[in-house]
């Protein structure tokens, strides 16, 4: 297995070389200032960095760190001291974290260098990319990509560029382990955890509580080393994430292709998610983050809230028992095997009539339609193959928190589905909050303690 490191790139590596206790270390004039360049580039873009214009600043600089402060120079306790054939491990943030997180020799590892978008970024990471291999004394893959939009001087553009910041490091993983489409699986998600490595030493510190959040999203480890100690500290993986019902309540707002309800916007608003950019609504790094753990994380696995629905709709079905063709369905079953498991079963006393439920989310449903689909079939297959005599349908209780929630696009996914056996129906079921008085620090009390009623249930007509 190789170790894949996320390392964001800042502008230590020149920003220390320029600090005056390096250039005292210099004997005979020997230090080459570079302030009057790295002035020269400060303000520039990515974009500009292959402008023929700044060529020459660029090359000067390269030119200088590579033979001035890469190597020739090294770091005691009395300070810094020359030695020429010597490679500086202290260069910079980047290079003195990669080398103790690197140190294992049995280990391979990959590390992809995120630059901000700024020429000199741009630069740092080029730099790293050249000479890591022999400062690290190790044969490394290194990958370099531009984050665009991420600076400083504009907080308009430093959220968009924290949103591509979090969209690169997701292409990343889809990258890695081939995933075709916008899911990753149980699977995936664990090769993420296992094979990842976050190393938040360098760049903007901005940055770094967005990066320790996604982290613990994905249960990665974060490594981090302070500039002037030798420390690296590692912010480990804790099993946090975030409420069910609280994704349950905002998910179709905050799946929404465009923000057009005021209401939606409001709520949306107030837990800062989304933001109003020049009359336009568009996702907050944060949106996008708890965004990508509803559509990705909590879509492939079911969650606390998705057993509360089931046992739900378990209590409803004991108490209303559900009549197919005149016959009444008493037998009620939870988590039944059947080459599947089945959420819910219901049948007669003679077990010639079956009802197969299955529980899904409203988001989950919207996002898993292909995988619905093959594995339905295979379903279905199985029941046949069990029940060969038997009359059976198959029910979606698809729930949402939310009474008056448009379902056109649900119809529209249980239409395709239909089409697959015409055994298949439908059903919206509203699970309602109680209105008993229970603690604000525990919504799930008044989930648990409400009931559904026949009226909470409404057939999808195909």
């Amino acid at each position: 297995m190789t170790k894949k490191i996320i390392t964001t790139v800042g502008t230590s590596l020149f920003t220390n070389y320029t600090k005056g206790e390096v250039r005292d270390s210099f004997i005979n004039d020997d230090y080459q200032d570079i302030n009057d360049l790295l002035k020269e580039l400060e303000n520039l873009t990515s974009s500009e960095y292959n402008n023929p214009k700044f060529q020459r600043t660029i090359r000067n600089i390269k030119a200088v760190i590579e033979n001035k402060w890469l190597k020739g120079l090294i770091k005691t306790d009395d300070g810094w001291e020359i030695k020429e054939e010597e490679f500086n491990l202290d260069a910079s943030a980047e290079i003195k974290s990669l080398l103790k997180i690197t140190s294992d020799n049995k280990q391979n590892y990959k590390v992809y260098l995120l630059y901000s978008d700024s020429v000199l970024s741009q630069l740092a990471a080029e730099l790293l990319k050249e000479n890591l291999p022999s400062l690290l004394n190790k044969e490394i893959e290194i990958h370099c990509y531009l984050i665009e939009n991420l600076v400083v001087d504009s907080f308009e553009k430093f959220n968009i560029g924290l949103i591509n910041l979090v969209k690169k490091i997701r292409e990343i993983f889809k990258d890695e382990f081939n995933v075709k489409d916008d899911t990753f699986t149980i699977q995936n998600k664990q090769k993420i955890s296992e094979e990842f490595i976050f190393n938040i030493s360098g760049g903007y510190k901005a940055t770094i509580p967005f990066l320790t959040i996604l982290a613990q999203l994905y249960n990665i480890e974060s490594k981090y080393i302070f500039e002037e100690s030798d420390e690296l500290i590692t912010i480990p993986q804790i099993n946090i994430g975030i409420d069910e019902l609280f994704l349950e309540k905002i998910y179709l707002d905050l799946s929404s292709k465009k923000f057009d309800d005021m209401l939606q916007i409001k709520k949306l608003e107030n837990y800062k998610l989304i933001n109003n950019n020049r009359g336009k609504y568009e996702f907050t790094v944060l949106g996008e983050m708890i965004k990508d753990y509803a559509e990705n994380h909590t879509v492939n696995a079911k969650n606390v809230f998705g057993y509360i629905a089931e046992f739900k709709l378990y209590e409803y079905f004991i108490n209303n028992p559900l009549t197919i063709n005149g016959i009444t369905l008493k037998k009620v079953e939870r988590s039944v095997q059947y080459k599947r498991e089945f959420d819910i079963v219901l049948s007669n006393e003679k077990k010639d009539v079956f009802c197969f439920c299955e529980v899904k989310a409203f988001y989950s449903f919207l996002n898993n339609k292909d995988k619905i689909i093959s594995d339905l079939q295979v379903r279905l297959k199985a029941i046949e193959d069990y029940f060969d005599k038997a009359t059976f349908e198959y029910h979606f209780y698809i729930y949402t928190l939310n009474s008056s929630v448009d379902t056109k696009e649900i119809d529209e996914v249980a239409k395709q589905i239909k089409s697959i056996n015409k055994v298949l129906r439908f059903f919206k079921v509203f699970i309602k909050e109680s209105s008993a008085s229970y603690s604000a620090d525990n919504p799930y009390q008044k989930i648990v303690s409400s009931k559904i009623e026949k009226s909470d249930i409404e057939e999808i007509k195909i």
